[in-house]
């Protein structure tokens, strides 16, 4: 069973100082669970309530055969550790990797500018594994990749995409040999766009500001997508998913 030391443990990584302090976060729900053991993740130990235990035998099984530690817990221990308001039964502490600044950048990347909200962040996450991106950058003050709030979005795209933390003279040096494209709103229409037939980094920028003035300068080309409503902009997640299935298609 969960002991006191287990429980204060296991909520501290809830805030983005102990997750990275310890190298490890805490998922939760069957689903994430399931994709974590299918990928190269290692989880260090998993925790169930025992209504859970009993409603998937089969699962259990199977997290049984990994080898994987486990440890029952009651409901309300459950409810102490877990982020949500009505806790799946089921949770895991996994090992995170470090946001790495050695890496070689690939053909198509996605580099996202001072992205706060974790929903948006997360959403990102998940349309850019469905549409084949590998590789996301992450700038300085992108709220943290293992935010529960940002795990819950991407839906296991966390665990099929790699991460790299990089800063404005970093993305200079490394993207000299790709073509820059960036979300805008005083941009090209994006139906009028012709995606280059080259190495890209699409940009997308900050909910509130846009992309940043530093990385504005970088840009090749900026893009806009035309609407006929009544607010201002589109969300980043939603824009973001638009040009990702542009792009997608153009490449077909």
């Amino acid at each position: 069973m969960l002991t006191k030391n287990d429980i204060k443990y296991l909520c501290s990584l809830n805030k983005t100082k102990f997750r990275r302090e310890n190298g490890e976060a805490l998922i939760e729900g069957k689903r994430l669970i399931d994709e974590c053991i299918e990928s190269a993740f290692c989880i260090r130990e998993l925790y169930l309530t025992e209504k859970f235990n009993e409603k998937n035998k089969v699962f259990i099984k199977e997290i049984n055969s990994n080898g994987i530690p486990l440890k029952l817990c009651s409901c309300k221990d459950m409810e102490r550790i877990s982020n949500q308001k009505q806790p799946p039964g089921i949770a895991a502490k996994i090992q995170i990797k470090p946001l790495k600044k050695k890496f070689q950048l690939k053909k198509n990347v996605l580099y996202l500018d001072k992205i706060t909200d974790p929903g948006n962040l997360g959403t990102l996450f998940r349309t850019a594994s469905w549409f084949g991106y590998k590789q996301i950058l992450i700038s300085e003050n992108c709220t943290d990749i293992w935010n529960p709030k940002v795990v819950r979005s991407a839906a296991g795209a966390h665990f099929h995409l790699d991460f790299h933390f990089i800063d404005l003279e970093d993305i200079k040096r490394k993207g000299k040999n790709h073509i820059f494209i960036g979300a805008d709103i005083n941009g090209i229409k994006l139906s009028d766009f012709k995606l280059p037939l080259k190495k890209i980094i699409l940009v997308l920028g900050n909910e509130a500001h846009g992309i940043s003035r530093q990385i504005q300068k970088l840009l090749n080309h900026k893009i806009t997508i035309t609407g006929s409503g009544k607010p201002e902009s589109l969300n980043v997640a939603v824009a973001g998913g638009i040009i990702m299935n542009y792009f997608n298609n153009s490449n077909t």
